[in-house]
């Protein structure tokens, strides 16, 4: 074969490659999958931050009663590198609690729980957590990346209007606290027995 066409063949093919990659990495970073890149901080850096304390000088958990949300839960657990979700709604905020998924971007400073590594998969069945081999263990909220975070609330606020806050974690204990209020609720047993429970756990994480 003629060198000189060779060697225009090789650079068209070099060229086509170097476009395919360029285009999957656009529709990467604009798509929900990445959650780290300039294009998906962008898309959220936009929006007024939904979650947290964005309201000051109020007392945030005096909360009257407790719903948990299967629903919006299920939504939650829709969002990239999220795997487990619970969502619980009062008169006044929503609590999140999530286990992120090893693939998740939008979490930082993790360690992880392995079932080889102090997990224990006979743990006793309110203790979630223990169940779930090398999930990322975020102790404070702060952990979860703001896009994470910023997802996670909008998700929840276009499901329940009005809002005051959304808080969110990924937090161990409160993710089988949550665990085990869920329990309750599909048992059939009501929760107003333990709001007063529930706000004074929610203020010691979240803070006032």
């Amino acid at each position: 074969m003629n060198k000189n066409l060779l060697y225009c063949l090789s650079i068209l093919l070099l060229f086509s490659l170097f476009m395919i990659s360029c285009n999957y990495r656009e529709q990467y970073e604009q798509s929900d999958s990445d959650l780290s890149s300039k294009a998906a901080y962008e898309k959220y850096e936009k929006s007024p931050v939904a979650y947290g304390h964005t309201i000051p000088n109020i007392k945030h958990h005096e909360n009257e009663y407790l719903d948990f949300q299967k629903t919006t839960s299920n939504e939650v657990m829709k969002i990239k590198g999220v795997g487990q979700a619970y969502v619980f709604v009062t008169n006044k905020n929503a609590y999140v609690t999530i286990m992120t998924r090893n693939n998740a971007t939008g979490i930082k400073n993790s360690e992880t729980i392995d079932q080889n590594k102090g997990g224990d998969i006979n743990a006793h069945p309110s203790q979630i957590m223990q169940n779930y081999r090398s999930a990322p263990i975020l102790p404070r909220p702060e952990n979860i990346s703001h896009i994470l975070k910023q997802k996670i609330a909008l998700c929840v606020r276009s499901y329940h209007t009005p809002l005051q806050e959304v808080f969110i974690t990924a937090n161990p204990d409160m993710m089988n606290l949550f665990d085990d209020f869920a329990k309750k609720t599909y048992g059939g047993e009501p929760l107003q027995p333990y709001v007063s429970s529930f706000n004074e756990a929610v203020k010691n994480h979240f803070g006032e």
